[in-house]
């Protein structure tokens, strides 16, 4: 057996044509590089390796896809979202990017893992505005919700953000949410101020299919396809108390106001899927994301 048989076993050809005007070759796999092809040392050594690690990871767009969500960073868990297609300049960056990312991302998991993990606002969650516009900066925070007990409603000045610390919210905030499935058929949410304030409105109150979380902020709460509100007479009877549970079902909502009982039917909300359906015939699907902000003043 030659001597070099097992190295270079195949050699890039130089790219262009050869002496013939012919298409070079890949490599030499089928005979050796004809003349004006013949492979130069950078090209076999180098030129794959450099290839292969600039096409890896592949960079989103920021912003919202074409279904309102935020776009990822790359392309790691699949294509890039319609709406988040990369651009040529998007990708370049992030393969610069990219090393030194994955170097750090080890050591930050922990430190960050009561917060969100985007890269935009991280540490921050923006309590949802009536603008159905409105971005922060790259997830929305919206809610069509007009009942009384609402902020914007009630003219209520609130912080425009919050932070969540082990599942605490800041700034006067107090977030309760509770999932109603088929399993678990009844929940309750419970809003409580610090000694001496009382809830004076409601920023959200919303449940169906809605986004963000109580226990972090990668996600601001806001309204999605098909969701329903807190009843009025519910979350009006929460107004002025320094501590609130309210009690759901997928169709009815409750608390005690007084020793009495004031309850009230959800139905979907006007601006959503299934709009005036009666929550109670599952019009969103079987799990119903409860979620709710009051404000204390």
């Amino acid at each position: 057996m030659p001597e070099n048989a097992f190295d270079d076993e195949v050699t890039a050809c130089a790219s262009g044509t050869d002496d013939d005007g012919k298409a070079c070759p890949a490599d030499d796999s089928n005979g050796a590089c004809p003349a004006g092809c013949e492979a130069t040392e950078d090209s076999t050594e180098s030129e794959a390796t450099e290839d292969s690690t600039e096409s890896a990871v592949t960079a989103c767009a920021s912003g919202t896809d074409d279904d309102g969500k935020a776009c990822p960073a790359d392309d790691t868990n699949g294509a890039c979202p319609a709406g988040c297609e990369a651009t040529e300049e998007a990708t370049e960056e992030a393969t610069e990017d990219s090393t030194a990312d994955s170097a750090d991302s080890a050591d930050s998991t922990t430190e960050d893992s009561t917060t969100s993990t985007s890269t935009g606002n991280p540490d921050v969650c923006y309590n949802p505005t009536t603008d159905s516009s409105a971005v922060y900066p790259t997830y929305p925070a919206f809610t069509a919700n007009a009942q009384s007990y609402m902020c914007s409603t009630a003219s209520v000045a609130v912080p425009a953000f919050y932070t969540i610390t082990n599942s605490v919210a800041s700034d006067d905030m107090s977030c309760a949410q509770v999932d109603i499935t088929e399993e678990s058929t009844t929940g309750d949410m419970t809003f409580t101020c610090d000694t001496g304030k009382t809830i004076d409105c409601f920023t959200y109150g919303s449940g169906g299919k809605t986004a963000g979380s109580c226990g972090s902020c990668v996600d601001n709460m806001s309204d999605d396809s098909c969701y329903t509100y807190l009843p009025e007479t519910v979350g009006h009877s929460c107004i002025g108390q320094n501590s609130c549970t309210i009690s759901l079902t997928a169709g009815t909502a409750s608390t005690t106001l007084d020793g009495v009982t004031v309850s009230g039917d959800m139905y979907a909300a006007d601006s959503s899927e299934q709009a005036g359906v009666a929550m109670s015939g599952s019009p969103c699907g079987t799990t119903v994301k409860f979620k709710a902000l009051a404000h204390c003043s």
